[in-house]
């Protein structure tokens, strides 16, 4: 009954993930009693992964700067924010085979195409809002263009979603799909792109673009050139043809103009709050707080983040909280590029490459944006890299059974 319970909830989550953050928790929160009965009290053997020990790592980093900050209470309570990372341990464990993972992820994709459906029918419509079930209706604007937010709270939240699900769909299709699956991911990776688009949020913009070059990386040659020459001429035609959209785009470069200068700001004050407090910084969920004493000085205004992960993750917990998290990051990549070398099987391949293709668009939109400490697209986040090293727990597995080799064939035909 157990696993069971464990499957089902697994399902609702994915499910849940490109819906509502609460039912997230509410899946995760039993997911984890469950796991923590069959595992605990049963002893079924864990399924370890390479990046076991780099979390546990980040995560032991994390915990002794939010006990030397500014305000450990208040650290100490954020420090549960990243439960979120269960999911790899979940995943990981109660997705061992092809049938499970490839559930997973129809699900997933299914509802998150609805949502980006709806997302991009809020921008065209000018600002349908169907979801706000509290009366109070957020319609978020730029200029005239509406920037689609879907069932979130903010365009970032939803961009940054669409934009994680969009590159995996993307690799699922240029390495894998054939059938009725090509022709369900080709409609869900164009509604996932059409919804980043609507969005106009630019930092998925570029993460979308970093992804995308990714994962044609693994094409032999003569594609790549093709899907990168493809992938030039949309941003083109798109620029050219869509006003809003060239508008957009252009005042990236602008660094002097409006929000940019504004990100400037507040990068150098808290590059000013990361000299005073170098080594654990001033320990996680206290930046706002202490960001006051420094955004005074150079005239940014009052934000509760910095707009850059790898500035948040200092400023809350020192260099030796970035040292950490630049090395799970060093040994996902590294781990995950070895395996999509290795695999053999096109679905595991397919999945392995598009995890590094959205986390590389993951961490390029990071660079102007905190979505580490977005909830939904953390969650969104630490549940592919589930996928991700899941797939290759089955790939380990295919390669030490000669009988799981004729099983896996088997459930490709």
């Amino acid at each position: 009954m157990t696993k069971l319970g464990i499957e089902l909830f697994l399902n609702a989550l994915a499910l849940s993930l490109p819906l509502s953050i609460a039912a997230t928790h509410v899946c995760l929160g039993f997911l984890i009693v469950l796991w923590g009965y069959e595992y605990g009290i049963k002893r079924k053997p864990v399924t370890h992964t390479f990046l076991d020990r780099p979390i546990l790592i980040f995560l032991a980093v994390v915990l002794v700067a939010a006990v030397a900050g500014v305000n450990p209470g208040r650290s100490l309570l954020k420090v549960f924010g990243l439960w979120h990372i269960a999911l790899v341990l979940l995943v990981v464990n109660w997705a061992p085979d092809q049938t499970r993972l490839r559930r997973l992820i129809w699900i997933l994709f299914g509802i998150a195409a609805l949502n980006g459906i709806y997302g991009v029918v809020q921008h065209v419509s000018g600002g349908l809002d169907l979801f706000r079930f509290n009366g109070h209706e957020r319609i978020f604007k730029i200029g005239d263009q509406v920037r689609a937010s879907g069932v979130f709270d903010h365009y970032m939240t939803f961009s940054g979603q669409m934009l994680l699900v969009g590159v995996l769909g993307m690799a699922l299709l240029l390495f894998w799909a054939q059938g009725r699956a090509r022709w369900f991911l080709a409609g869900a990776v164009v509604v996932f792109f059409s919804a980043v688009w609507a969005s106009f949020t630019r930092s998925a913009w570029v993460g979308l673009g970093a992804g995308l070059l990714t994962i044609v990386l693994f094409k032999e040659r003569r594609t790549m050139i093709f899907l990168v020459v493809g992938l030039f001429l949309a941003v083109a035609v798109l620029t050219l043809a869509d006003r809003g959209f060239r508008t957009r785009a252009v005042s990236t470069v602008k660094i002097k103009e409006g929000s940019t200068v504004e990100r400037f700001e507040i990068w150098r004050a808290t590059l000013d709050l990361i000299h005073d407090h170098p080594l654990l910084g001033v320990g996680i969920g206290n930046f706002s707080n202490v960001f006051d004493q420094y955004r005074e000085r150079t005239g940014a205004g009052a934000h509760s983040h910095a707009h850059n992960t790898l500035l948040q993750v200092t400023a809350e917990s020192g260099l030796f909280g970035l040292s950490a998290y630049l090395y799970l990051w060093f040994v996902f990549f590294k781990g995950m590029i070895r395996n999509a070398i290795a695999a053999t099987d096109p679905f595991i391949r397919s999945v392995t490459i598009g995890t590094i293709g959205a986390l590389v668009s993951f961490h390029v939109a990071g660079l102007f944006e905190y979505n580490l400490g977005d909830s939904e697209v953390s969650a969104m986040m630490w549940f592919i890299v589930g996928l991700g090293l899941a797939v290759n727990t089955v790939q380990t597995e295919v390669a030490l059974s000669p009988q799981k080799i004729v099983a896996s064939e088997d459930s490709l035909g």
